[in-house]
């Protein structure tokens, strides 16, 4: 269920308070009344338990933890702003409820009126006339009617993508305050690469924990392509693993944490394990679990493949991601595989792989976190950032 926010003329009000020092000059600047704004900040005050200003007879002034939720709520109007801009309709942020952006968001996810009324648990008939409503406010089509349905369109898809970014932040401006206050609630959403799934990544989620046991990790895997759309639409906060060089996404930035290489692996009773300085013709005749495409070390399998020489009998290779399947395809068979040494050392100390003693040149490459540009993340959030920062630098 979706955190509750409270009316965005109310935070936009609250917002105008900070700038102009009264609640009088606030109402008349968003065209709302004095009454209505000053129940609203009572309303929110009350639901923060702390007073997000200090009234003095020189006007008011945001208190620390109304600096928090200021701070924002100013990044979340800007976003919603880029919203309206990316549809060429400056003040459509100005009409819009959390209500119809939530429809359309979901909408646009999940393609279709009927699955974001069942994610929502709305009506379709609500979804519906939400975002119908948007599109009548902002006179921009974001859907159209194709032979495998509704499609939303790109106007439909930016606008969403900045709305849930706007969302999150108001969301995150009462998980601040409650920060500041000693109570730290929330998610920390993580797309997970191959390599970090079997030592790191679990033991900097273990000690996170330990330090925020309010905080709910969630972890997602797959192929980086979608992840990294998850991230620049606010879906996921971090993806951890192997960088990327020149194909990165715009508005995406990458940190290092270390470098890794790539080795050559067995089953312990492969008939290669044990052998020193196999060479690459020894390789020849044996099947192999490839790398997911699109994974940085397939291009070093696809080149080393190449080189073998390879009958038309011979099977093609299996081609997967998931280290589980490729941890069992070696098992049953003489099949070989190139994976992140981080990744299969553990298995290769405790026996259950063995690694083959090829030489694989150039194969080193960064591993590390992927964050938006413009992400800001919360105290929970910094803090797994140091943890897994020590996790990685010390295994």
């Amino acid at each position: 269920m979706d955190q509750p926010i409270p009316n965005l003329r109310h935070l936009s009000g609250i917002l105008t308070i900070a700038r102009t020092g009264t609640v009088s000059d606030a109402a008349s600047r968003i065209n709302l009344s004095q009454p209505a704004l000053t129940q609203g900040l009572q309303k929110i005050e009350a639901r923060l338990g702390v007073a997000l200003f200090q009234r003095s007879s020189d006007g008011m002034h945001s208190t620390e933890a109304g600096a928090l939720y200021l701070g924002r709520l100013d990044r979340g109007f800007r976003f919603l702003r880029s919203a309206a801009r990316s549809v060429d309709r400056p003040h459509l942020w100005r009409l819009v409820s959390v209500g119809q952006l939530r429809a359309l968001i979901a909408t646009v996810d999940h393609a279709g009126f009927r699955p974001a009324a069942a994610h929502l648990d709305r009506r379709v008939s609500t979804v519906s006339r939400a975002c119908r409503e948007i599109e009548s406010l902002g006179r921009v089509a974001f859907f159209e009617t194709t032979s495998r349905g509704l499609r939303p369109t790109r106007q439909a898809e930016a606008f969403a993508r900045h709305a849930q970014l706007a969302l999150n932040e108001f969301v995150q401006a009462e998980r601040d305050v409650m920060g500041w206050q000693g109570t730290f609630e929330g998610r920390l959403d993580i797309g997970c690469l191959p390599l970090m799934q079997t030592i790191i990544l679990p033991t900097a989620l273990s000690r996170f924990a330990a330090e925020y046991p309010g905080i709910a990790p969630r972890i997602a895997d797959g192929p980086y392509a979608p992840m990294a759309r998850g991230l620049l639409r606010g879906n996921l906060d971090l993806i951890v693993g192997a960088l990327r060089g020149g194909d990165l996404p715009d508005g995406l930035v990458q940190t290092e944490l270390f470098a890794d290489h790539l080795w050559i692996v067995g089953r312990p009773e492969h008939p290669l394990a044990g052998r020193q300085r196999v060479a690459e013709r020894d390789l020849e005749g044996f099947q192999w679990v490839a790398p997911r495409e699109g994974a940085p070390a397939r291009a070093h399998f696809a080149q080393l493949h190449a080189r073998l020489a390879t009958g038309p009998e011979q099977p093609q290779p299996i081609e997967t991601g998931s280290y589980a399947v490729v941890k069992g395809l070696l098992a049953a068979s003489d099949r070989l595989s190139i994976l992140s040494a981080k990744q299969v050392k553990h298995d290769v100390d405790g026996g259950r792989l063995a690694r083959i003693d090829v030489t694989l040149p150039d194969s080193g490459r960064a591993i590390g976190y992927t964050h938006r540009a413009d992400w800001l993340p919360s105290v929970p959030q910094a803090r797994f950032l140091e943890i897994l920062t020590d996790v990685a630098q010390s295994s």
